[in-house]
């Protein structure tokens, strides 16, 4: 918590797209989820009678969320270069 205290607003800023970016990430990662969970369970919930389910919308939201996890650790690559950078300007 000490580190935050430290910070400037201008440090803030730099960090304010990274933090955006795992915000999105993470609530598209949340709704994709659901989304899969709930077309699951609804099949389930309706028998299986062997009806397909559907596999476009099962694979799109998949693919979101393969999406949504590889921008999460693009943000988090970003957040700690920028912090590394911060406090190696901090130093000189």
């Amino acid at each position: 918590m000490s580190t935050w205290r430290r910070l400037t607003l201008s440090q803030l800023r730099r960090l304010a797209k990274p933090f955006s970016m795992l915000l999105a990430a993470g609530l598209l990662m949340i709704c994709a989820g659901v989304y899969l969970i709930e077309m699951l369970y609804r099949h389930a919930a309706e028998g299986g009678d062997g009806a397909p389910v559907s596999v476009g919308l099962m694979g799109l939201s998949i693919g979101v969320l393969l999406v949504a996890a590889a921008v999460m650790r693009s943000a988090r690559q970003r957040y700690l270069h920028t912090l590394a950078m911060m406090d190696e300007e901090a130093r000189s």
